[in-house]
């Protein structure tokens, strides 16, 4: 399940809760703008502008559990990093440090 830009200065509160039931790990993929915006115009089916507002507006809060760059790294290295963090649920603390600063409720996770 992924969320873009999920929290931000109205959250999805029915959604945090829900969410709290569970461990969650938030991993942003991401790379440096001028690679997002050519990946924009190469799509063809983007708003051109949209990258760099998304990248501004929807992930303003930096809050991650792990942030492999696509641009630097391949497809499956990204995926061999997000499988090994898996293991490590100890090493989440993004989803409890946004609830912190957006949720309203503090429910203990099944």
């Amino acid at each position: 399940m992924t969320f873009n830009g999920y929290f931000e200065e109205v959250p999805c509160l029915e959604t945090d809760r829900l969410l709290r039931k569970y461990p969650v790990l938030f991993v942003k993929a991401g790379c440096n703008l001028q690679e997002l915006e050519r990946r924009e115009r190469k799509r063809g089916d983007r708003q051109i502008g949209q990258a760099r507002w998304q990248r501004e507006h929807m992930h303003s809060h930096d809050i991650y559990d792990l942030k492999p760059d696509t641009f630097r790294q391949s497809a499956d290295e990204c995926a061999r990093q997000t499988a090994g963090l898996l293991e490590r649920k100890a090493q989440w603390p993004a989803f409890d440090r946004l609830y912190q600063i957006y949720g309203d409720t503090k429910e203990e996770r099944g």
